[in-house]
């Protein structure tokens, strides 16, 4: 007859050693969880309206000087958006 687990004054017949390390908590993740939360996490999703791309294209075409955006983030920036737009344009057709 086992010992019940609410006993806490009932001393053990053969004492049991400690289990090494950390308890386990049950809601461990995968590698391939860690890493989709990952990846999920570094993307943003953006809704623009058709109507509104044009004067997207005429801000990211001519930044304001003040904001000193380098070329490379801008071209980032167009592909990004841009690109996205013309391969939504392929998908339609």
């Amino acid at each position: 007859m086992a010992r019940d687990l609410d006993d806490r004054e009932t001393l053990d017949l053969i004492p049991q050693p400690k289990k090494r390390g950390r308890p386990k908590t049950g809601s461990a993740m995968t590698n391939a969880e860690r890493q989709r939360k990952f990846r999920s996490e570094k993307i943003v999703t953006v809704t623009i309206k058709k109507d509104d791309i044009e004067a997207l294209q005429s801000l990211v075409a001519n930044p304001n000087p003040i904001l000193k955006l380098d070329q490379e983030t801008l071209k980032r920036i167009k592909e990004a958006v841009f690109g996205a737009v013309a391969r939504t344009e392929k998908q339609r057709r």
